[in-house]
C-alpha cells in the first residue's frame, strides 16, 4: 500500500527544509511568494495533503475564515468571492459561505452563527454602507478579527475596511466621454438610494463640473440593475432626445442599452457612445463588445485574506486600516 507523502517528502522535492514548508501552511513565519507558490505547487503534484487537525491543534485555529454577503447583485459578489478564494487558498485556508439575512437580526444571527463555528476570522462583504449601530457593535466586540469589504460605514471605530473607489469609477467613465466631445450625457443606474448607484453618479457629477458641462435630468433614469431596464431606459430617453453618450451604472444595464439602439436603429458608437461598469463577462459577448470600468477584485480579496492572516499572528500589534482602491477603464468598442 503506497503511503501518504510527508512534510519531509514535500520539502525534499521542493530543495527547502521541512520547517519552511511548515511556515507555508501555517503561516507562522513569512515566506516569498516564489517559494509559497514552489510549495503548493509540489504538494499538488506528489498528493501531499497537511494534517488539518493536527495543524489545527499545534497553534489553536481551524484554518477557515467565514465570509458573510449582504445585498449584492452576481456581477459583483462571484467575482469577490473567487478572489477571496483564491488568495485564501494561497494561505491554505477555507472558506465558509454566509448570506446575511435582510435585516438587523437577521445579519445579527448569521455573525454569531459563523462566530461559534470557530472561525478564524470573518469577511463582512456589503452591498450597504448604512449599517445598524447594533451590528457595528457587535463586528467590534466579536472575539475573532473581522474585516469590512466593499463598503465603510461612517463610524468604522476599530473596524478593518477595504472598498473600490466607486465615485471616482464613475468619474473616470465620464471623462473619458466628454473628452471625446461629447455634451449630451444619459445616465441609466438603478434604484436612487442604491448605493452603487448614488456613488456612481456622483462621479458622473463630478466629470461634467470638471468640465463646465451642464447634468442634463432630463436624460437621468433610475430603475433596477437588469438588461430589460436598460432597453426600456433607452426607449424612454430617445422617445424624447437621442444623447450623444450613455454611463450605465451596470452592464447588464448597458447590454439592455445596446440591444435597443440595434432596435431603434441607432449606430454605438457612431451615433451613441456608451461605456458600462463591472466589466463583467458580458462585456466580451455583445457586439460591439462594451467598454466598461473594473473595479479591483483581485487586489480587495488578496488584502481581506492578507490581512486576517497578519492580524492572527500579530494579535495587539495592528491598528485599523482603511483602504480604497482606484477603479479603471477598459477599452473595447462602444466607447
Amino acid at each position: 500500500m503506497k503511503t501518504k507523502p510527508t512534510m519531509k517528502d514535500l520539502a525534499k522535492v521542493c530543495g527547502v527544509s521541512w520547517p519552511t514548508v511548515s511556515y507555508v501552511f501555517n503561516n507562522s513565519r513569512p515566506v516569498s511568494t516564489k517559494t509559497r507558490e514552489l510549495v503548493f505547487r509540489k504538494a499538488r503534484e506528489i498528493g501531499y495533503v497537511p494534517d488539518v487537525v493536527a495543524r489545527g491543534l499545534a497553534t489553536q485555529r481551524s484554518y477557515t475564515f467565514g465570509i458573510l454577503f449582504s445585498g449584492f447583485h452576481y456581477n459583483t459578489s462571484l467575482p469577490i468571492f473567487a478572489a477571496i478564494e483564491d488568495a485564501a487558498r494561497l494561505h491554505n485556508y477555507r472558506l465558509v459561505l454566509g448570506l446575511q439575512g435582510t435585516n438587523t437580526a437577521e445579519a445579527l444571527a448569521d455573525l454569531q452563527d459563523l462566530t461559534a463555528r470557530r472561525m478564524d476570522g470573518i469577511i463582512f462583504v456589503s452591498a450597504t454602507d448604512n449599517f445598524d449601530p447594533t451590528l457595528i457593535a457587535a463586528i467590534e466586540d466579536a472575539r475573532i478579527p473581522i474585516l469590512l469589504a466593499y463598503t465603510s460605514p461612517p463610524d468604522l471605530g476599530s473596524l478593518d475596511s477595504i472598498l473600490p473607489d466607486q465615485v471616482q469609477g464613475g468619474l473616470i467613465a465620464t471623462r473619458h466621454l466628454l473628452s471625446k466631445g461629447l455634451r449630451n450625457l444619459a445616465f441609466v443606474g438603478a434604484s436612487e438610494d442604491n448605493n452603487a448607484t448614488a456613488k456612481r453618479l456622483a462621479g458622473f457629477k463630478i466629470a461634467h463640473k470638471e468640465f463646465g458641462v451642464a447634468v442634463r435630468p432630463e436624460l437621468i433614469r433610475f430603475g433596477e440593475y437588469t438588461a430589460e431596464f436598460g432597453r426600456e431606459a433607452l426607449r424612454d430617453i430617445v422617445a424624447h432626445q437621442i444623447p450623444d453618450g450613455i454611463f450605465a451604472a451596470d452592464d447588464d444595464i448597458a447590454a439592455g442599452v445596446l440591444q435597443a439602439c440595434s432596435l431603434q436603429g441607432i449606430q454605438v458608437p457612431d451615433d451613441l457612445a456608451l461605456i458600462g461598469f463591472d466589466n463583467s463577462i458580458v462585456c466580451d459577448v455583445t457586439l460591439p463588445r462594451i467598454t466598461s470600468i473594473a473595479m479591483p477584485f483581485g487586489m480587495i480579496g488578496q488584502y481581506c485574506v492578507e490581512r486576517l492572516v497578519y492580524r492572527l499572528q500579530n494579535p495587539g500589534e495592528w491598528t485599523p486600516d482603511q483602504k480604497i482602491l482606484a477603479c479603471e477603464i477598459v477599452h473595447r468598442e462602444t466607447a
